[in-house]
């Protein structure tokens, strides 16, 4: 793609580069807001009940996820047994 309107720094930058600044943004800005913080309140930070809350709540834990039967190795075993049982049925009826 073309670099006509990318700035001239962009390339002068590596990847470690950028996140380091990003990181030092980042810590600036919230060491500002703690300082205003401080300024305008009693000095503590706002609590828990600040925070905004989750948009869903977790009922089951992130490690349990719903697998699927039919990708267990019992759920294709009973899948060949009952196709070698037909085939036998088949067998014997016909």
């Amino acid at each position: 793609m073309s670099r006509r309107h990318h700035p001239a720094t962009a390339d002068a930058l590596t990847f470690e580069e950028r996140r380091a600044h990003a990181r030092r943004e980042r810590q600036r800005v919230n060491v500002r807001l703690r300082d205003l913080a401080m300024v305008a309140g009693d000095g503590d930070e706002p609590g828990a009940g600040w925070r905004p809350e989750r948009r869903h709540e977790f009922s089951t834990p992130s490690y349990r996820r719903e697998w699927r039967h039919w990708k267990q190795p019992f759920w294709k075993r009973r899948s060949a047994s009952r196709r070698e049982r037909a085939v036998l049925e088949r067998a014997v009826a016909g």
